[in-house]
């Protein structure tokens, strides 16, 4: 029997069936869709916070190097103060008459020798260490880096 409208026409009962079924694949295409759309958005939040704690780490890298660059720029300046106190230092004169072909090793080329000595010792504790940085979880590197306040 068909159903009447306001209008007065009649509808066939298959096609309300039809009609509802289509109404029920829509809300559900829309409940899978808005589903997929809630884990695209989580993803996003993820990737936007694992960028940020990469921004936080190429910071903290950053600082890193340029703590390192002014080390080296305060090394390299004791270096050539060493080395300008090596030349400045005076020879000892020899007792006797005769001149010696070598002379006197100065006290600063001993320090220099050790100085180089420490370096290296220090360089491979660098390497050490940073091989064991980079071996933790970026999470405890970031810990290690974040500058105390």
């Amino acid at each position: 029997m068909p159903t009447r409208l306001q209008e007065g026409a009649a509808i066939d009962n298959n096609f309300v069936k039809l009609f509802k079924l289509a109404q029920l694949c829509i809300e559900y295409l829309m409940d899978v869709l808005s589903e997929s759309l809630a884990a695209v958005e989580q993803q996003l939040a993820e990737a936007r916070q694992a960028l940020e704690e990469e921004r936080k780490f190429r910071l903290c890298d950053h600082e890193a190097i340029r703590q390192l660059q002014h080390e080296n720029r305060k090394r390299r300046r004791l270096i050539q103060n060493l080395q300008l106190e090596m030349l400045r230092s005076p020879h000892a004169a020899p007792s006797s008459g005769t001149v010696s072909s070598t002379p006197p090793m100065p006290s600063a080329l001993s320090r220099r020798c050790r100085a180089k000595v420490q370096s290296e010792n220090l360089y491979c504790e660098w390497k050490r260490r940073f091989a064991a940085f980079q071996e933790l979880s970026a999470d405890k590197r970031f810990c290690l880096l974040r500058p105390n306040t």
